[in-house]
């Protein structure tokens, strides 16, 4: 009797990493139909599930699940594992990605499975993919490479297609998108590419040890903690120069007279939405500390937003001793 191949997704798709899109079923009531479900596994390196500001990872095991009239008559479980890798100095990001079947029973055996991928805008997709043919102990390795060619800003997700065709059956696919990606050419020489979703943390102001227990006792006293990733609320960049202005002199008005080899520092950051200006009074505050830890502080701060590509309205955490 001939038999239709459908795929859902139930459980949701890589767990909380991926964001699943089931296609529509086939027209008509069809006598068999597979049903591929996944749920988180522990394998994926360097964590499963995981989403970091240049790399992410995330591995699932699926089972594909062939009915007939709701009689199964073949199963095969798989483990799915996509690794992906970006760079803060290169307009383009890549993805290792691995299917390896762990057994397979009845009509699952011989279906092949296919992998299709494309992301949006100014970026362009390359994928290396082998088709997986269903049999245990099978394993296909392939990659994606996601080129950018935007002059200013790209935000997109990576949409994927998997497709599996089986003897006798009509084949099923099943849609899923990445989490987003940016890519951008607004800051430092060179364009790269980062997961915006991710928040990264400096960590450079531990160095300087006066700046840093400023920092600590606003964070401490505040009671949103700005900056402190452990309990408080995020700072987010801001490139305004009237905001910067109003929030060092809110913090540090020129009038103040500073002591010999000291400087007014200030937190929050003047150039963040969450300056003196913006704040109420016990979420920041200011100290003397040495000018030559002033000095270090603004070029630490700017290096920090260039290599993790940090834009203007983008989040992220302080960390102090």
């Amino acid at each position: 009797m001939p038999w239709s191949t459908r795929i859902a997704v139930t459980g949701g798709l890589f767990a909380v990493f991926l964001v699943p899109q089931t296609a529509p079923a086939q027209s008509g009531p069809p006598p068999a139909k597979a049903v591929l479900t996944l749920r988180a596994g522990p394998q994926c390196l360097p964590g499963p599930n995981l989403i970091e500001r240049f790399r992410a990872c995330a591995q699932s095991e699926a089972t594909v699940t062939i009915r007939e009239k709701q009689k199964v008559v073949g199963r095969a479980v798989l483990d799915m594992t996509q690794q992906y890798e970006l760079a803060a100095t290169k307009p383009e990001f890549g993805e290792k990605v691995t299917f390896k079947v762990k057994r397979v029973e009845g009509r699952a055996q011989g279906a092949r499975i296919t992998l299709a991928a494309s992301c949006a805008g100014t970026c362009k997709t390359a994928v290396k993919m082998p088709a997986l043919t269903v049999s245990t102990g099978n394993e296909v390795v392939g990659s994606i490479t996601h080129t950018d060619s935007t002059t200013k800003r790209n935000t997109a997700t990576v949409a994927y297609t998997a497709s599996v065709a089986a003897a006798a059956a009509t084949p099923g696919t099943t849609k899923w998108k990445s989490p987003v990606i940016r890519c951008d050419k607004e800051i430092g020489s060179q364009a790269g590419c980062v997961i915006p979703g991710a928040t990264p943390v400096l960590t450079t102001m531990a160095d300087l040890p006066e700046i840093a227990a400023n920092i600590r006792k606003v964070m401490d006293g505040g009671p949103h903690h700005y900056g402190d990733r452990t309990r408080g609320s995020a700072l987010t960049r801001s490139t305004d120069p009237g905001n910067e202005r109003d929030n060092r002199n809110a913090a540090c008005p020129a009038s103040r007279k500073r002591p010999s080899g000291k400087s007014c520092d200030e937190y929050p950051f003047a150039r963040t939405h969450q300056g003196a200006a913006k704040s109420e009074r016990r979420d920041w505050g200011w100290a003397w500390v040495p000018v030559f830890e002033q000095r270090q502080q603004g070029g630490r701060v700017s290096a920090f937003y260039q290599t993790q590509r940090v834009l203007d309205g983008d989040k992220f955490w302080v960390e102090v001793p």
